[in-house]
């Protein structure tokens, strides 16, 4: 069922107490409601309505230091369904190698491995739609499949892509007709009360936009509110705890991490090889270029000391518009000006100079930082909520795992006579920091890190179970309880980890 908070007000709770409430109607909120054994009942808080509205998405403005940022309040989506209404659609499961501690990342390692999420594969693929057949490769990828395979560098991979799946549009009949989930709209948490001892939640708080208040009683509690909301929501229900909960060893909000987007450079293709990806896509078929990704080898991860990445291949849509043979473009590559080198747009569309035939993206994840965080920042919200501060910040580490690939990548295309590459200066650059956003580098708005899971409370604010650690009763779910991250874009991982939380609330 599916009711307006802002139209019954307390009058669809009086009296009730559910076994589960889950904060955010977003992919972990609906996955979890969804999942959860028709034997509980579940109170699915959504604090938008059906559409984007200013009224809610207004509560996510908030305050940028450090490393610039995208605005907060259109970074991510304040209504049903959450953003996967503004997703991409790509999908891909975390990495054995993800899981893993290594000795050059401080603060790595899960406390549970890829076996542990591997049970639910196949149900997170049916909810995002996944289509798992992969395309028939192009006839020139094997020659740089060969390139790329030397010394163990990286391996060719595939994305799979959801349609991508609007979770608010495709599980709302689902949950109107529930008989044991109510989902309520325009329903903004605004406290949750503990137990005396405060090792346990007792009740939520509910408080519409017109100010209504009420309060819940409830068995155990989920926040699903997103990388960013997950932190803020625990900082701000500080009435009890001082600090806020889960936060006695200052971990909330901590280790802010990101999936960086560098582009690193341009390809001239030596003739021969040029003349193969040209046949791949003949002109008047309208069959285009598309992207070729290949995944850092592990071997080669732990070799060099640098984190998990993705370099993507993307030809240009019209090689060869020009008569000029391959040393005719390279010279014209070696001397034009940086001012044209930058004219041409992110895709290659009209107006790319003809000297180049294609451009490569090293996509990263992000090292754990400690001083990477979101804090609050004093301003307040309508409700009295402390409006929310992200201090981004990066690591050496950042910037070498993108210098280390984007060179290797281009050794490894001219040792093969596949062509040349030109790589951007500020990865040759001696300095160790990530340049600012820009059309080189790019975050994705993947928010997570920031109630990072572990055994030790002392190393992170949720245990393995994604319980809250010293609160019997309180989740968190989503991409915020990941201490590392891999390159994978989040979402796919996102829906096994709710699947495999709601098998543990339905276990209790």
């Amino acid at each position: 069922m599916i009711l307006d908070f802002a139209e019954t007000g307390s009058d669809a709770l009086a009296g009730r107490r559910f076994d589960v409430c889950i904060v955010g109607a977003g992919p972990a909120g609906i996955t979890i409601a969804r999942a959860l054994s028709r034997d509980l009942s579940v109170l699915l808080l959504e604090a938008g309505g059906f559409e984007l509205s200013a009224e809610s998405q207004q509560i996510y403005q908030g305050s940028i230091s450090g490393r610039g940022y995208y605005d907060l309040d259109t970074a991510r989506l304040r209504y049903f369904g959450g953003t996967s209404n503004h997703w991409g659609g790509r999908c891909q499961a975390l990495d054995a190698f993800d899981f893993e501690a290594h000795p050059y990342v401080p603060h790595s390692g899960w406390p549970i491995g890829k076996q542990d999420l591997d049970p639910y594969l196949g149900q997170a693929a049916r909810i995002v739609d996944l289509d798992l057949v992969e395309p028939e490769p192009p006839a020139f990828r094997s020659q740089l499949d060969q390139a790329l395979a030397t010394g163990g560098f990286a391996h060719p991979f595939t994305f799979h892509w959801s349609p991508p799946t609007v979770f608010g549009e495709k599980f709302r009949m689902e949950i109107e007709q529930s008989a044991n989930i109510l989902c309520l709209l325009h329903a903004n948490l605004t406290d949750i009360v503990l137990s005396e001892s405060g090792s346990a939640v007792t009740d939520v708080e509910i408080t519409g936009y017109e100010l209504a208040r009420t309060k819940v009683p409830v068995r155990r509690l989920v926040i699903a509110a997103g990388g960013m909301e997950n932190p803020r929501i625990l900082l701000n229900c500080n009435r009890q705890m001082k600090a806020g909960l889960g936060n006695q060893h200052d971990l909330v909000g901590r280790f802010f991490a990101e999936h960086f987007l560098h582009r690193c450079g341009w390809l001239v293709l030596e003739d021969d090889f040029g003349e193969a990806v040209s046949a791949a896509f003949p002109p008047g078929t309208g069959v285009r270029p598309r992207k070729l990704y290949y995944a850092a080898n592990r071997g080669f991860a732990l070799q060099r000391e640098v984190l998990d990445f993705v370099v993507t291949v993307v030809p240009r849509s019209k090689f060869r518009d020009s008569n000029n043979s391959f040393s005719q473009r390279l010279r014209h590559a070696i001397c034009a000006p940086d001012w044209l080198s930058e004219s041409f747009d992110f895709t290659f569309d009209d107006g790319a100079p003809t000297c180049y035939d294609g451009f490569f993206i090293v996509e990263a994840e992000q090292a754990p930082n400690r001083d990477s965080r979101i804090t609050l920042n004093g301003e307040r919200d309508q409700f009295g909520w402390c409006r929310l501060n992200l201090d981004w910040r990066a690591l050496p580490i950042d910037k070498r795992t993108a210098a280390v690939a984007a060179t290797e990548f281009a050794t490894r295309f001219a040792e093969h006579n596949l062509g040349r590459v030109r790589v951007k200066d500020w990865l040759l650059a001696d300095d160790s920091a990530v340049p600012p956003l820009s059309d080189d580098v790019a975050a994705s708005c993947h928010h997570m890190g920031t109630t990072r899971m572990a055994d030790d409370p002392r190393r992170g604010v949720v245990d393995r179970n994604c319980r809250v650690h010293g609160i019997s009763n309180l989740y968190v779910a989503g991409s915020s309880v990941f201490p590392t991250v891999g390159f994978a874009n989040p979402t796919f991982s996102i829906v096994q980890m709710s699947l495999r939380l709601a098998d543990h609330l339905n276990g209790g």
